[in-house]
């Protein structure tokens, strides 16, 4: 088929019909992923569900890497400055004697 003989009408029908195609084939493949997807998951004990689930990702808290030496209050040195951090600077001490050792 030589489509550039083809009228605006027909090649918007014949778009149309690719389209259509393109989906019909596009669902068919997702049906037999999703077939394969739970016998490798039956294969290996989960299910679909299991097979398919995002993995969690654990957040870890960081460590207080400054003290406050007035109280107990530390920072990890991530995020925004605390003010009781930025208040010790401008009195004078340094980031170093903040330090968590």
């Amino acid at each position: 088929m030589n489509i550039e003989n083809l009228s605006v009408s027909e090649l918007i029908e014949l778009g149309t019909k690719i389209a259509k195609l393109i989906t019909v084939k596009q669902e068919d493949r997702k049906i037999k992923l999703r077939e394969e997807f739970k016998k490798m998951g039956l294969d290996a004990g989960l299910s679909l569900d299991e097979v398919l689930a995002e993995p969690v990702k654990k957040k870890t808290k960081a460590l207080p890497k400054y003290k406050n030496p007035d109280s107990n209050q530390t920072w990890s040195g991530r995020g925004a400055r605390p003010k009781w951090f930025k208040d010790q600077l401008e009195t004078g001490t340094s980031e170093k004697d903040m330090l968590i050792s």
